[in-house]
């Protein structure tokens, strides 16, 4: 068990003690897990409480999906049908594909997304889900367009890589 009454050197002897363990582990953590430690010894992700902040949602992957991961990061969601989970959930994997590939830093694409979906599953339901269509057309042509720059960005630099070195200095 993981959580943030631990002091720091409790959490590092908790994650040395279940990087080191023999046999299958699972580690239930709090919001604490989240942060401030690497897990890349893990490869399965169980989001019990899904964040409404793509962000969020984003760090906890990152903890277990980073260099010297050897085996492919699975991602697994829990919501109850017909909940408002259930459409923040259809919203992260399918507008924005947290849960799939990275689009660099989400802040500025998502800016303050969560506190949108809270209004927007406040409303009453017939409004709601208009107002929930829209913001899935906002978050698609937002991150089409960050995916865009993030491509555009890329070419740019291969470009630059292409370069011979001496040229670069002789010009």
């Amino acid at each position: 068990v993981f959580h943030g009454q631990l002091k720091p050197a409790e959490k590092d002897e908790d994650v040395r003690r279940f990087r080191e363990s023999a046999g299958p582990q699972v580690l239930i953590s709090t919001e604490a897990g989240g942060e401030g430690r690497n897990f890349q010894f893990c490869h399965i992700l169980i989001n019990y409480d899904l964040p409404w902040n793509p962000m969020k949602i984003e760090q906890r992957i990152g903890r277990l999906d980073r260099i010297g991961q050897k085996q492919p990061v699975m991602v697994i969601n829990f919501s109850i049908i017909g909940t408002i989970e259930e459409r923040v959930l259809e919203v992260l994997s399918r507008r924005i594909r947290v849960f799939e590939e990275t689009i660099g830093g989400l802040d500025p694409i998502l800016g303050d997304i969560e506190d949108n979906l809270k209004n927007v599953f406040l409303l009453a339901s017939s409004e709601a889900e208009r107002a929930l269509r829209r913001l899935d057309r906002e978050l698609e042509n937002r991150v089409a367009a960050a995916r865009a720059a993030e491509s555009q960005l890329a070419d740019l630099i291969m470009d630059t890589k292409s370069f011979r070195q001496d040229e670069v200095n002789r010009l």
